[in-house]
């Protein structure tokens, strides 16, 4: 526990450095290996120290993540998954839908390009609109912002592939000038 707030409070002294990194990992070291001692207060009033012991994977959850972000639950790994295999795809699809323009391969485009930027922009929304800062009502107005502004976004072009000359020839149209 004093561990834990000595780290909280040391954020100035260790900012990024290799110094803070030897100084985490010789701590997990021990600390896989000694018991932690929690403060227990008995009859006479002076708190005594019980020895408990916690497990390398709970130490690093309690330097690493505030309560808040220790209560979150949700499995990210399959959208951060989902987000590269859509970058990945890009590499392919751009190309694709420039080299054999169609309207499918256009629509293909502005749906991987829409997915793209909604996924970035609602990051860096979830990520600084935070509920700590701004209250409950502000983040969700954020994130319904992305929303709308991706939907706005994706019927705009499916509007211009569908209705006038489509992306990929818009593209070449633009680079004509």
């Amino acid at each position: 526990m004093s561990f834990s707030c000595l780290l909280r409070n040391s954020g100035n002294i260790l900012k990024a450095t290799p110094l803070k990194n030897v100084f985490l990992q010789n701590h997990l070291k021990l600390s896989s290996s000694i018991s932690r001692l929690t403060p227990v207060t008995n009859n006479s009033d002076h708190q005594v120290c019980k020895p408990t012991k916690l497990s390398q994977l709970e130490i690093v959850k309690q330097l690493s993540t505030s309560p808040v972000a220790r209560s979150a639950h949700g499995d990210h790994t399959k959208i951060w998954t989902a987000e590269r295999a859509l970058a990945a795809a890009m590499i392919g699809v751009l190309p694709a839908a420039m080299l054999m323009p169609s309207q499918a391969m256009d629509t293909l485009m502005a749906l991987t390009i829409v997915m793209h930027m909604h996924w970035g922009i609602e990051a860096v929304v979830i990520d600084y609109v935070r509920p700590v800062i701004f209250g409950t009502v502000v983040p969700k107005i954020g994130v319904a912002l992305v929303y709308i502004l991706s939907i706005a976004t994706l019927a705009g072009l499916l509007n211009f592939i569908f209705n006038d000359v489509g992306l990929a020839n818009g593209i070449r149209l633009f680079w004509k000038l």
